[in-house]
Parts: structure tokens; sequence; C-alpha cells
């Protein structure tokens, strides 16, 4: 017997939009890219990893994103910067915006979280329920 699994972009009929999902990952450190980075791929999805936020604010500035993950902390701009640029720059990819916090016993980072109002997982995060959310937000315009 098998195990129930997700479907996939492709199964989803997304081929009939074009190209995949196309997922930014904003993140310093190796392991939370590289893990969504494999899980969504394995799911169809185009995936793309930033280690430095000026770097994804320059892709942002060329491309949209159908979903952008911010992995947090990172030590070279405050998820309060990077997410202030990205809603002035363009509301409509702020609104593709999630964060993975690590620690929300910071209470900067809580605040940070309660203000933004954007959906969020807390670290260590399942691979489902990242896939899963990363689909949910970035099949939100599709489906209208």
């Amino acid at each position: 017997m098998t195990e129930p699994r997700r479907p996939t972009a492709l199964e989803l009929g997304l081929g009939e939009y074009g190209n995949p999902l196309r997922v930014l990952v904003i993140g310093s450190s190796n392991y939370t890219p590289d893990m969504i980075k494999e899980v969504g791929e394995a799911g169809g999805l185009g995936v793309e990893v930033a280690r430095d936020p000026r770097d994804a604010i320059q892709r942002m500035q060329d491309e949209f994103y159908d979903v952008v993950v911010v992995d947090l902390p990172n030590p070279q701009m405050t998820a309060e910067g990077l997410y202030t640029y990205i809603s002035e720059a363009n509301p409509d990819q702020a609104g593709r915006v999630v964060f993975l916090a690590n620690d929300l016993n910071d209470p900067s980072t809580l605040r940070f979280l309660t203000e933004a109002k954007r959906p969020f997982l807390t670290q260590p995060v399942d691979p489902h329920q990242v896939y899963d959310l990363m689909m949910r937000i970035g099949l939100s315009d599709i489906a209208e």
C-alpha cells in the first residue's frame, strides 16, 4: 500500500498557465533554502534562492514571483526593512510574501509578524507544510 501524496503543480493543471509557479526564497542559512528548493522542485515549482536580501531586491525589480519565502532572521537586513522595501516597490509582490520564523520569543520578531499580517510558519518547519503554504499563496490569483 502506498501513502497518500500531495499533487504537484503540474498535476493541478498549472501547465495551462505556462511556466510553473515561481518561488523566491530569501535565506542566509543553507538548510531552509535548500530544503524549500528540493521540495518545491519535486512538486513542480520553479524555485530560486537568494542568500543576500539585496540580491533578492534586485531580482524582484526585474521579475515577479508567485511566492516569496523569507527565512528569519537574516543578519544582512531586518525582516521589517526587507518587507517595507517590497511593499513600497510593489504592493502586489508584498501580497505574495510568507515568513519562516526561527524565534517567536524575540519580541521584535513577534511584533513585526503581527503587524505585517502575512502568513508564517515557525521553525523547524515540516516540508509538506511549506509546500502547502507556497501552493496556497501561489495559486491565489490563478483561482480568481
